[in-house]
């Protein structure tokens, strides 16, 4: 689950805490987030999950920035 998110002031890279971890994201991934949000992701896959808290859940293409409703 989400718990923040992040912009560093200086090279703007886009950061996400998960389990009081940060982790680096690109802008349009970051840009499909919200805190309170659930992410998941296999490990040497491509593809991302988010699961809104509105109940939507999307598939996320993390190279080609797709996202499949």
């Amino acid at each position: 689950i989400i718990q923040n998110k992040y912009t560093d002031t200086i090279s703007e890279a886009k950061q996400i805490l998960v389990n009081g971890k940060k982790h680096y994201v690109d802008k349009e991934f970051y840009n499909q987030l919200n805190i309170g949000d659930s992410v998941s992701k296999k490990l040497y896959k491509l593809n991302a999950i988010i699961y809104k808290t509105d109940g939507r859940i999307i598939q996320y293409n993390l190279i080609n920035t797709e996202r499949n409703q």
